[in-house]
């Protein structure tokens, strides 16, 4: 099975996007990631839909986030540092 690694870059731990949880700003206002498995944080850095919906295209323009390929997983938007892994 194929899942999604990442590290979080505030605390470095590194753990898998499918078995993380939706951030407080997905389960609040709509839009959001997956929250870091060890201190909670996630890369979303606003507090309306707009402005982090703007966070993450303007970080699409930069180069830093992608758009996720279509799943069934339900997010849109991952850094580009997420590695596929095989678990």
């Amino acid at each position: 099975m194929i899942k999604h690694q990442v590290q979080c870059s505030e605390c470095g731990n590194i753990f898998l996007l499918e078995d993380a949880d939706w951030c407080e700003h997905y389960k609040n206002i709509g839009i959001g990631t997956k929250e870091c498995t060890a201190c909670r944080e996630c890369i979303c850095h606003g507090e309306t839909f707009e402005s982090i919906q703007k966070r993450f295209q303007d970080n699409i323009n930069n180069g830093k986030f992608i758009r996720a390929e279509p799943n069934s997983f339900g997010w849109e938007y991952m850094c580009k540092t997420v590695k596929k892994v095989e678990v």
